[in-house]
């Protein structure tokens, strides 16, 4: 299983490696369109690595942050690709990768939601 994670995660990388190579390329959107992909998924990343280890890192709050943030963010890409798609009679390649992206993030935030659950034993009090 562990070797699913490590394919997964180089999977969100090379995905926003290329986002972030497409953005340079063509010269276009600030600096959150061009590094805001490749900063939340290290996150996701980091997150799911401390998960595999089970060690603690940062505090728990962090990480259900960043799973709410993950779901906004999943659940507002499915809604734009419903409207685009309706809209533009789902013809267009651009709502379709939408919609992927979309999908490919919902495994990522299920382990980081498990990884930060108040049942895990990771995050019991202990003295240090």
């Amino acid at each position: 299983m562990r070797l699913v994670w490590i394919s997964y995660c180089a999977l969100l990388l090379a995905l926003a490696l290329a986002r972030l190579i497409e953005r340079i390329w063509i010269d276009s959107g600030g600096f959150f369109s061009r590094y805001l992909p490749l900063i939340l998924t290290l996150v996701i990343v980091i997150g799911i690595y401390a998960s595999l280890k089970q060690r603690r890192l940062f505090v728990r709050g962090f990480w259900l942050s960043v799973v709410a943030t993950v779901a906004l963010i999943i659940v507002s890409a499915s809604l734009l690709f419903i409207y685009l798609g309706v809209t533009s009679h789902w013809g267009a390649m651009g709502v379709w990768l939408l919609l992927l992206s979309a999908l490919v993030l919902i495994p990522g935030a299920w382990r980081l939601r498990i990884y930060s659950a108040k049942s895990n034993p990771i995050w019991a009090n202990r003295q240090r």
